[in-house]
């Protein structure tokens, strides 16, 4: 019988994906890996933002410059939306996610990425890819976007909508795991004046939709 494949790890970064304990982390999963280290920094989460090349250029160069000594081959995969010259669903454009064994993405929203992404040949290829025992690493808004239940970030913090959950990509759903992931659980940006922890929310904001 051929030997039975490993599902790939699955690292989530509240935020600090690009700081020095993020860089812990991201070598402890390279070294689960076999060279060659192939990564693609998939830019579908920011794809909506006028800079999402730049966005993703930069995870991109944190890889290069602080994991060097694995001697990386990184790749950006600029599948910026469903539709258009950058599809998801573009077999060349995301053929990068065929060979890597670690796939890494990040800040954006979570909302646009489920909405880019769900039942597209790129998400397909990542399944396939991390259930083959590529590695995942999760950040920011793709951490909550990968969940079964997606926090609408700037739909509540920025529009005001009503609190609500939208749906996620589900990626842990197959390994009985109905998650909602949160993150940048400990942020501070409002300072005194406005709670912005739990993800934007506010602790009052998260009871609720606890």
């Amino acid at each position: 019988n051929p030997e039975k494949v490993k599902p790939g790890p699955v690292a989530l970064f509240g935020s600090g994906e690009i700081a020095p304990a993020g860089r812990r982390v991201h070598e402890t999963l390279f070294q689960q890996l076999d060279p060659p280290i192939q990564v693609a920094v998939l830019e579908t989460p920011a794809g909506f933002q006028p800079n999402s090349a730049w966005v993703a250029g930069r995870l991109a160069e944190f890889v290069e410059h602080h994991l060097q000594n694995f001697h990386p081959q990184v790749t950006v995969v600029p599948a910026r939306r469903r539709d258009g010259p950058h599809s998801t669903d573009d077999r060349d454009l995301t053929a990068p996610l065929l060979t890597a064994n670690y796939v890494f993405a990040g800040p954006g929203s979570p909302t646009y990425a489920v909405r880019h992404l769900a039942g597209t040949w790129a998400w397909h290829v990542m399944l396939a890819r991390q259930r083959r025992g590529a590695a995942l690493a999760l950040a920011s808004a793709f951490a909550i976007a990968v969940g079964a239940h997606a926090l609408p970030v700037y739909e509540i913090y920025k529009v005001g909508a009503d609190l609500h959950w939208a749906p996620g990509l589900d990626l842990f759903g197959p390994y009985g795991l109905e998650l909602a992931i949160v993150t940048h659980w400990d942020n501070h940006e409002g300072g005194a004046n406005l709670d912005t922890s739990h993800g934007f929310m506010g602790a009052e904001r998260m009871r609720r939709l606890e």
